[in-house]
């Protein structure tokens, strides 16, 4: 009986391996996991009513807000994980080229809604600002800092995500971590969706429809403009606003994403082919690397 166990753990810990390092299907790589996109879209729409009843002054609208936020984190790791080939410099350049045009574009827009201007680093989430700052022209960007330094840390993530003991222990050590700096407990989150992406077929039904699709693909776009559109209608129309906030959220958010992000992930992907594509071998070659 112990060695059938013995046996049936060998089996698990090999799939694991397999599951991670192995190659992807190319829809995977691509990252089209629908019901991925789907709960994105949803968390996005959390995200923003959160926002629309904090505007009214409920102010516990937050703690849905906040709960999304790292729900978005969750996803995030989930995907990179499915997808990670071990490429970093690849993946570096194509979630940067995916992320930043967005995000800069925001924070630009943000800052002539408001007329602040933030300093020049913060488009280039130099240095790392984390939970509790305050972006004026577009609150919600801090988020985008901890995707990002997320991102440069995702060899060890995909690393920990492998086996349940470095899992937790690395949750275990950013717990004792955050004492020094808060924003550390975010990579619970991070470590959490890794390793359910070596474990867990994320496939449901109801995310995969035309709506769930829909809003996820402009997801990052609403959750980046819904802020400065709901106030700006709070400021310039005091009167309709509320009426108004949620439609042209949505409106405002497909705008952004056909000029802006949509744009920047064609981008993200050509580059990623390009410098991805293997090199010709020299005729001279061919026998070695057979041998």
């Amino acid at each position: 009986m112990l060695g059938r166990e013995r046996l049936i753990q060998g089996k698990r810990s090999r799939a694991l391996d397999r599951t991670v390092a192995a190659p992807l299907p190319a829809s995977v790589r691509a990252g089209r996991l629908p019901s991925l996109d789907g709960m994105r879209g949803g968390l996005s729409v959390v995200v923003m009513l959160a926002h629309f009843l904090t505007a009214t002054g409920h102010t516990q609208g937050l703690i849905f807000a906040r709960a999304s936020v790292y729900g978005f984190f969750v996803i995030s790791a989930y995907a990179l994980t499915m997808s990670w080939d071990g490429g970093y410099a690849v993946f570096l350049v194509k979630r940067c080229v995916r992320l930043w045009p967005a995000y800069a574009a925001a924070l630009a827009i943000g800052t002539v809604l408001t007329g602040l201007s933030p300093p020049w680093h913060d488009f280039f989430w130099l240095p790392f600002r984390g939970l509790n700052s305050k972006f004026p022209q577009d609150p919600v960007v801090w988020s985008l800092y901890t995707e990002v330094y997320a991102g440069v840390a995702m060899p060890l993530i995909v690393l920990v995500a492998k086996r349940g003991w470095t899992a937790l222990a690395a949750a275990v050590a950013c717990v004792l971590l955050s004492s020094l700096q808060y924003d550390v407990a975010l990579g619970l989150f991070f470590i959490a969706g890794a390793y359910a992406a070596t474990r867990v077929d994320f496939d449901f039904g109801v995310l995969n429809g035309a709506l769930p699709q829909w809003l996820g693909k402009i997801s990052y776009s609403l959750y980046l403009t819904h802020a400065m559109t709901i106030i700006s209608c709070k400021h310039f129309l005091p009167h309709v606003w509320m009426l108004i906030a949620v439609p042209l959220s949505f409106l405002g958010a497909v705008v952004f994403h056909r000029y802006v992000e949509a744009p920047s992930i064609q981008l993200s992907r050509a580059l990623a082919k390009a410098l991805s594509r293997p090199r010709e071998l020299a005729p001279g070659r061919i026998l070695e690397t057979a041998a």
